[in-house]
């Protein structure tokens, strides 16, 4: 699992979203996949957390062990794409580390400060401005702004939304 404290792309990827939602579909300029690349390549990430989780053939046997000790049919092609999906989505979530600017963006959704103890009064401060910047540079017009917020909020709650306990 890899989690940055800030998505350098969070403001392109907000862009087309709405974009999306309000046409229905978007089409990319050919420039932009390029734009974004190096914007995500070489844009301020912030503090990065890097976690590798277990071996995918010890994770497998844990699985396999964790099931009823009477014998079991072999899965097929389908399930065992599905198990490998499945484990490695459990390893990703388990060690995903969600930063200040994760807990802000949730409580900023919610419109309370329920996470407030994940994040100090500063780190909302730099996030908030941050945003603001960011979404400046969009240039999507001033009337679709909240919808454009709340997008860009989402990209950075969806980790902290989901980050409940999973089930091995």
């Amino acid at each position: 699992s890899i989690s940055y404290e800030y998505d350098p792309s969070d403001a392109l990827k907000a862009r087309e979203l709405y974009l999306t939602e309000i046409n229905g579909s978007y089409q990319k300029d050919p420039s932009e996949d390029v734009i974004s690349i190096r914007t995500g390549i070489m844009g301020n990430k912030g503090r990065i957390h890097i976690n590798v989780g277990a071996p995918l053939k010890k994770a497998m046997d844990e699985h396999f062990e964790s099931m009823d000790s009477g014998s079991h049919a072999p899965l097929n092609k389908r399930e065992q794409v599905t198990l490998v999906a499945n484990i490695l989505d459990q390893q990703i979530r388990k060690n995903f580390k969600n930063w200040p600017t994760n807990y802000i963006a949730f409580d900023l959704l919610a419109g309370n400060d329920s996470m407030k103890e994940n994040y100090s009064s500063e780190e909302k401060s730099k996030f908030l401005n941050r945003m603001e910047t960011q979404l400046n540079s969009t240039e999507i017009g001033q009337e679709a702004r909240p919808r454009l917020r709340q997008i860009f909020l989402e990209s950075y709650a969806n980790s902290v939304r989901h980050a409940a306990p999973i089930s091995e």
